[in-house]
């Protein structure tokens, strides 16, 4: 039978066995998702790094979805243009080299054409397509679906 200071002993073990590679003071975490391969080489040519820079200011910093419905794994990244500084969303599909900016300068919808208004992003689904679609909004604002028609991508107002 185990006395107290043992029980201690056992869990703190435990727990510095989880922290190790952990910054101080940090608790353990999954190991972020990467991009995947053809996305990250894509993003990098210099027809994209000329015009758009890559954002972390919101999470996730990008989300995965099969959002033109060809069954296969698209990409959409945060990003901000270089020259106007707005911010948007770069949808990438999978392989196709055309990039669709929404927001980025490029006006959508009600979401206009820069997002520095959005607070939060994820995956949803159309309900018109039953694709994959970008469901953005302000908490207690605006909010809307995103998602692809076929021919381009179109805003659909959720809420206000």
């Amino acid at each position: 039978m185990f006395n107290r200071s043992r029980t201690l002993l056992l869990y703190a073990l435990l727990l510095s066995a989880l922290c190790v590679g952990q910054p101080e003071g940090a608790a353990p975490s999954a190991q972020k998702p990467a991009l995947p391969a053809w996305a990250e080489q894509r993003l990098s040519q210099k027809d994209m790094t000329s015009k758009f820079e890559l954002t972390h200011q919101l999470s996730p910093e990008f989300l995965l979805g099969d959002f033109n419905h060809d069954g296969q794994q698209d990409v959409a990244v945060l990003a901000r243009h270089k020259g106007s500084r707005k911010l948007g969303i770069l949808v990438l599909h999978h392989g196709q080299q055309k990039i669709h900016p929404l927001g980025c300068g490029t006006a959508i919808g009600n979401g206009g054409d820069n997002f520095d208004w959005m607070d939060f992003w994820r995956l949803g689904k159309s309900r018109s397509t039953k694709a994959d679609a970008l469901y953005v909004g302000r908490e207690g604002s605006a909010s809307g679906l995103i998602y692809w028609n076929g021919a381009n991508y179109v805003w659909e107002q959720v809420g206000d």
